[in-house]
């Protein structure tokens, strides 16, 4: 449900499994959900209502909307479907409000169905190089970080800078170095955005290490 640029990440996943059918897509933009529907060889439904009433066999869902922070359009969705008594895969973030997101698992586990988040990130070089330097006892005691997710547009991989210390100052100074040394890189999060880490007992930051995939 939403098929934008991950949610035919998701359907070309789930069409290349063997232990999963993909069913349907559905998108409110009709180009959309047609498109997809013509590429992945599926149904293509534009609400979400119609596609869960002709479409009784299908087990499981991934809510892949977007919405103003890329999550803020994953409640209501994953709600439907959860009533309707299907199992839920969420892109991340699972919602923009935290009540929200309390509620989703809550419904979730009173129709006794499964709720996932994706964090795919885990999986990503990036993950595997700050699990490393926090092995190796390079970070110390990691309190709470604050990352910058930079892309490239010419390179291709995304990097991450997590920036840790006390206000703003030190984290907008490693995004910047960051998106300095990417060139064209763009940060996923302002520099001028306070930073949330306020004392956290790790370096100064952690420099970029090219991940799996773009961000999201």
């Amino acid at each position: 449900i939403g098929m934008g640029g991950i949610g035919n990440t998701h359907a070309t996943c789930y069409s290349e499994n063997e232990l999963s059918e993909l069913v349907a897509v559905v998108d409110l933009v009709k180009e959309k959900a047609d498109k997809a529907a013509e590429k992945f060889g599926c149904k293509a439904f534009y609400s979400i209502k119609d596609m869960l009433d002709a479409c009784p066999e299908v087990e499981a869902v991934s809510i892949t909307t977007s919405g103003y922070d890329n999550g803020s359009l994953h409640f209501e969705p994953a709600m439907q479907c959860l009533d309707a008594g299907r199992h839920v895969l969420v892109e991340k973030p699972i919602c923009a409000d935290v009540e929200d997101a309390r509620a989703l698992v809550k419904f979730a586990a009173e129709k006794n169905l499964y709720l996932g988040c994706d964090l795919n990130h885990y999986f990503t070089k990036t993950a595997d190089r700050a699990k490393e330097l926090q092995k190796d006892g390079k970070v110390g005691q990691s309190l709470d970080f604050y990352a910058y997710h930079v892309y490239n547009h010419s390179r291709g991989p995304a990097l991450v800078v997590v920036a840790a210390g006390a206000g703003s100052a030190r984290g907008s100074a490693a995004g910047a170095s960051a998106a300095k040394a990417l060139g064209s890189g763009t940060s996923r999060r302002s520099p001028t955005e306070p930073n949330m880490l306020s004392g956290a007992m790790v370096p100064k930051h952690v420099s970029a290490r090219s991940a799996g995939s773009p961000a999201s």
